[in-house]
């Protein structure tokens, strides 16, 4: 849904926004939104299997999932109401169960309440101001967040704080260890991918956006890129 959204986006921008092409990916995007319905928990989460049955809820996805259909709707595609609302009273509850110093916890929940428009810049600055004690992948979603709640100047801050080599000669880090064993948003890949997201909303005139971008082309395996997610 993500990459089909930006994609559509582009082509109806384009000079032919009702071409076939755009046609047949409204059409996918479409499908993968009524999956995403349809796999949703009866408590309004997602596991990390896709199951709507499993045992076991995942925080993390469930942000992923409401981001992904908070695109959607944006793009014009229908998304049940009830799915949504249900999915940011999921995240808001994982939020006040959260201890205090889980900031990176936190600031992967709040990012996709922002993107639902469900943000609350209360927590929002409070990551910001404790930015010293976050990663990069903490630092990031905190910026993506800001930037959806219309602070990005505080969003841009965070970048700064953000240490990432942009140089393609380095992709061998990306292929070198096995990405299923790297924690969640902790691979070379995903966090640049968050990066250039941020950067495209903050500074799209910023000449670090081409040499990050050629350093994901550069850590692409055929057409594909690991982790999927």
């Amino acid at each position: 849904i993500l990459g089909g959204v930006a994609l559509l986006k582009s082509l109806r921008e384009s000079a032919a926004p009702d071409s076939p092409e755009a046609q047949t990916l409204a059409g996918r995007v479409t499908g993968a939104v009524a999956q995403l319905v349809s796999s949703q928990r009866d408590d309004g989460t997602w596991s990390w299997s896709g199951a709507a049955t499993a045992d076991k809820p995942d925080r993390y996805l469930t942000s992923r999932a409401l981001w992904a259909l908070a695109e959607a709707r944006r793009a014009g595609f229908a998304v049940p109401q009830a799915t949504y609302d249900k999915a940011i009273q999921a995240l808001n509850s994982a939020f006040a169960k959260s201890a205090q110093s889980d900031r990176e916890g936190q600031a992967i929940l709040l990012h996709g309440l922002a993107e639902a428009g469900a943000g609350d810049f209360a927590h929002a600055n409070r990551l910001y101001r404790e930015r010293n004690a976050l990663s990069a992948s903490g630092l990031l979603h905190v910026a993506l967040t800001l930037v959806r709640l219309d602070r990005k100047e505080m969003a841009a801050e965070l970048l700064k704080l953000v240490a990432l080599s942009s140089d393609p000669k380095n992709v061998a880090r990306a292929h070198a260890v096995d990405a299923r064993l790297i924690p969640w948003m902790q691979s070379p890949v995903e966090l640049r991918s968050l990066y250039l997201s941020a950067l495209q909303e903050i500074d799209p005139a910023s000449a670090k956006a081409g040499d990050v971008a050629d350093w994901l082309v550069a850590a692409r395996v055929d057409s594909r890129w690991t982790p999927e997610k």
